[in-house]
């Protein structure tokens, strides 16, 4: 067979005994090395030990060629599709490998509002990130708008009644009554807060407010000392991931100095420094005796 099919020989007889020259192996080659649909080793089988790289050309990307009846035929060129849409897929010739590309363009929705879309190589396309927390956004002309401030509480204690806007005497140290209206940035009531007894020595929010919808919070109030010494203070505190933050600190001869006068503060709170989910506000007196004083008016807590 194969390369031996060509063979022949002499039947003769010796002393009765039939002998026939022909080999029909004669002329085989040890293996079947060559693609040329020649059984070269007479096995019955043509180019079975053809090597891959009889008919590679070199090249990783197109595929690895193959030995077929008798010639090299071209492979299965390499699929790179790594089955993600927003990738750019390639065959890489010089690292002989593929490469998958992440293009973000291809995940772009055109609008500005909900944030920039990406493109993840292990999950498609990702939604963007709000542009605009804690404002509004122009989707016509791609910009955030800064939200205009909105009052959440108003408190002047003209009331007569912490409670009336949901505040809370903390103690001995904290009073609200007409005998103050001296020191009442106007009208007749002012909250009056002594010594450093804690919560005694403070007014605060009888419960929390979720405000989480907000960015911001501002909060804004005058008050008056009276009779301090050194270096006593005023607390402003805001409650956040389940414990007072203090948010304010107003120190004696730093930040004011005890001589009749009324002062305005302003403080800015954002959702990314402070949880609002449980908003909570306190002034709180750290003076040294019950004849030392802060006299709190005109609280205005607002949000946007």
């Amino acid at each position: 067979v194969g390369a031996c099919s060509g063979n022949a020989g002499v039947l003769s007889c010796s002393n009765g005994v039939p002998a026939d020259s022909c080999n029909p192996f004669g002329g085989a080659a040890p293996d079947d090395a060559t693609c040329d649909a020649i059984d070269d080793d007479c096995d019955g089988t043509a180019d079975e030990d053809v090597p891959l790289s009889f008919c590679n050309d070199g090249l990783f990307c197109n595929g690895q060629e193959q030995c077929s009846a008798g010639g090299c035929v071209a492979g299965t060129p390499v699929d790179c599709d790594d089955g993600v849409v927003c990738t750019v897929d390639s065959c890489n010739e010089a690292t002989n490998l593929c490469d998958n590309v992440s293009d973000d363009s291809v995940c772009d929705n055109g609008a500005f509002c909900d944030g920039a879309e990406t493109c993840d190589l292990f999950g498609d396309c990702q939604s963007g990130v709000d542009p605009c927390v804690g404002q509004s956004c122009d989707e016509v002309g791609d910009v955030c708008v800064q939200n205009q401030w909105t009052v959440f509480l108003s408190d002047d204690f003209e009331s007569g009644s912490l409670a009336t806007n949901g505040w809370v005497d903390g103690g001995s140290d904290c009073r609200l009554s007409a005998n103050d209206a001296a020191y009442a940035h106007q009208g007749s009531y002012a909250v009056r807060l002594r010594d450093n007894s804690g919560s005694a020595s403070s007014f605060y929010s009888s419960t929390g407010t979720d405000l989480s919808a907000y960015g911001e919070i501002r909060i804004e109030f005058w008050h008056r000392p009276r009779s301090l010494e050194g270096s006593e203070d005023l607390f402003v505190e805001f409650w956040s991931g389940g414990a007072w933050q203090v948010v304010g600190n107003y120190v004696n001869d730093v930040d004011f100095t005890d001589g009749g006068s009324f002062y305005s503060e302003s403080i800015l709170l954002d959702s990314g420094s402070y949880d609002f989910a449980d908003a909570r506000f306190r002034f709180r007196a750290d003076a040294s005796a019950n004849s030392d004083y802060f006299y709190i008016d005109e609280v205005v807590i607002s949000v946007r």
